[in-house]
């Protein structure tokens, strides 16, 4: 796929071409008060001949970087979240117990070369992960459930990790965090 990058005010670095190529998987599983929701994903993102924009921050006017095939700053390999629930119905409520994770193979980085010269978007920061925990109860109220009480753990293993080193093309700060997923109750995962 070639595309051309079309916004030129968005972002101080453009593309001539990119190409995006991706294979996702999704799998949904219910059964009485069980509910599972697993999503992967296998993706590479290049880019053909980067410009850089004239920007305050960086003086000398628009560069051209010529190089077959550039990673994207946003280009992941891998990517997956995992989402499970129990219910347990009761005629006073109901209690959900969940489990959420999500795991990514790390975002691009600048590398170094064996002769010492740097490579944009050559390496990649470390990968991650994150689980979470959680239960929601509900209540009934004059016959039917009208309210919920939800406790999240998130993160219980505490990993703090590093989304970008503010190194690469395209990537101009560090990101870091803790992340959840929505849990398999109502599984929106990103």
């Amino acid at each position: 796929m070639t595309a051309s990058l079309a916004n030129p005010h968005s972002h101080p670095v453009q593309l001539s071409r990119g190409r995006s190529v991706w294979v996702e998987f999704t799998a949904n599983y219910v059964q009485g008060g069980f509910s599972d929701l697993c999503q992967r994903g296998l993706f590479r993102r290049q880019g053909r001949d980067v410009v850089f924009r004239p920007n305050p921050l960086w003086p000398g006017g628009p560069q051209l970087h010529s190089q077959p095939l550039d990673h994207l700053d946003h280009d992941q390999l891998v990517t997956g979240s995992f989402g499970a629930s129990y219910l347990w119905k009761r005629d006073d409520g109901s209690t959900r117990f969940y489990v959420d994770a999500l795991y990514g193979s790390g975002l691009r980085t600048d590398a170094t070369a064996p002769d010492g010269s740097t490579i944009p978007n050559g390496g990649t920061v470390p990968a991650y992960y994150s689980v979470s925990l959680g239960v929601e109860e509900g209540f009934m109220i004059r016959g039917k459930e009208r309210l919920k009480a939800r406790f999240d753990v998130v993160n219980v293993t505490d990993n703090i990790f590093e989304l970008r080193d503010g190194a690469g093309i395209g990537s101009t700060r560090r990101n870091s965090g803790c992340a959840s997923v929505s849990s398999a109750a109502s599984p929106t995962c990103f």
